[in-house]
């Protein structure tokens, strides 16, 4: 999991929000073809800081899940920003 990797690799973890695209690659390329096509945002956020945690952390899923959330909170901020950005144009 997410969270397992953090835990272990103790990864410099960066939150990107990314808006404008769909989940079809083939929609998305007949999109990026055309002359419609709609303009994609990208949002990177600051490093988290994450609590300490000890390396026998890792295998607890309880801390695992911690830092995922840890993340999305930081991912849902950035697509607040995002949002709020966008209304200004």
């Amino acid at each position: 999991s997410f969270g397992r990797v953090v835990l272990l690799g103790a990864p410099s973890v960066i939150p990107v929000f990314v808006s404008g695209l769909g989940n079809s690659l083939a929609r998305e390329l007949r999109l990026r073809l055309s002359a419609r096509r709609p303009p994609i945002f990208v949002v990177f956020g600051a490093p988290l800081q994450l609590p300490p945690f000890s390396p026998t952390d890792a295998p607890r899923l309880r801390a695992q899940i911690e830092v995922g959330r840890l993340a999305i909170a930081e991912v849902r901020k950035l697509a607040d920003l995002e949002r709020s950005l966008c209304r200004d144009r």
